[in-house]
């Protein structure tokens, strides 16, 4: 794996290095195609997948080691992933913020949210497998703030890992099922990043 931050990173030096922003380095990945014709590029997706599986660990490291920061910033959200072949291959997981769930509740009926997160979805599964749109997504916030993403598979998708520790003024745990290729945990944490993005332009907006 290449590690020089002044570079290209990643198993395969997947995520290219772009302009930085507020003065953080920003990186880059093109979502592959993984159609049958061309098998090459399952291996592209196991790179992205491992890259940002290992990336997250570190991150979260600092996280645990609770190290002072002089960001005013909420942690919106944890992410743990996993990859391998195989069954549960691209399992995913972590925790939403209190100040995450806490927007969830506000924006649960915002169907411009709910469309901009699909719409994403639907786009990363149509340029992954070359396909026509698929209508087996899901996406839904419960009065609490349980989020529920879903996407084509066998019951793939996220979702509270304990429905019963969800309540206001507190974060909750998530986890997936049956998320078994990197194609799929792709395709959710391309939905997660555009929730995530909306919920910080609201945050920003306070």
């Amino acid at each position: 794996m290449q590690a020089d931050f002044n570079g290209n990173i990643g198993f395969g030096g997947v995520f290219k290095k772009t302009k930085s922003k507020n003065g953080f380095s920003a990186y880059e990945t093109v979502v592959p195609s993984a159609t049958k014709q061309n098998q090459a590029d399952w291996k592209n997706l196991y790179e992205i997948s491992a890259t940002l599986s290992l990336f997250l660990e570190i991150m979260n490291s600092h996280l645990q080691a609770e190290k002072p920061t002089n960001s005013n910033l909420p942690q919106l959200m944890v992410l743990h992933l996993i990859t391998h072949r195989g069954l549960h291959g691209g399992s995913l997981g972590g925790e939403y913020g209190i100040a995450f769930c806490d927007r969830l509740r506000k924006i649960r009926k915002d169907t411009k949210v709910q469309c901009r997160v699909l719409d994403a979805m639907q786009n990363g599964l149509c340029r992954i497998f070359n396909s026509e749109p698929f209508d087996h997504f899901r996406f839904e916030i419960s009065e609490k703030g349980g989020l529920i993403i879903d996407c084509p598979g066998d019951a793939c998708g996220i979702n509270p890992s304990d429905w019963s520790q969800i309540s206001p003024d507190r974060g909750y745990k998530f986890g997936c099922h049956n998320v078994d290729t990197p194609a799929q945990q792709l395709i959710l944490l391309i939905g997660l990043a555009v929730l995530h993005q909306e919920v910080d332009k609201t945050l920003h907006c306070l």
